[in-house]
């Protein structure tokens, strides 16, 4: 079934986790849940910003990847996962970098 291929399910519980992520944001530091970097890590202001910014970031991806990989299966049928893998991968690479960029900018508005 065209809806139910594994890239635009993918995607959805991205944009499901993404939703809740940023609703219910970790209040406290921790090592186990939210999104997890030296910097993000390093005070309470730095973890609210880069979790806030994250869950956003984490919203669009998932709504990007929804509406372009619900296009390509209406279009060509199924695609590689190879080539979804890669794709989602790079995204995440792109979002922490965005993030760690974003917090270290607001780190020093802080200062």
């Amino acid at each position: 079934m065209l809806i139910m291929s594994s890239e635009f399910l993918i995607s959805l519980l991205l944009l499901l986790i993404s939703v809740v992520y940023y609703y219910l944001q970790p209040k406290k530091i921790n090592r186990f849940y939210g999104y997890r970097s030296s910097k993000s890590m390093k005070n309470l202001t730095n973890w609210q910003y880069s979790n806030k910014l994250a869950a956003v970031m984490l919203f669009r991806i998932s709504v990007f990847n929804s509406v372009v990989f619900l296009i390509i299966s209406l279009v060509y049928g199924d695609l590689n996962k190879n080539i979804f893998g890669i794709f989602l991968f790079i995204q995440f690479i792109a979002m922490f970098i965005y993030v760690e960029k974003k917090t270290a900018e607001n780190e020093k508005k802080q200062l």
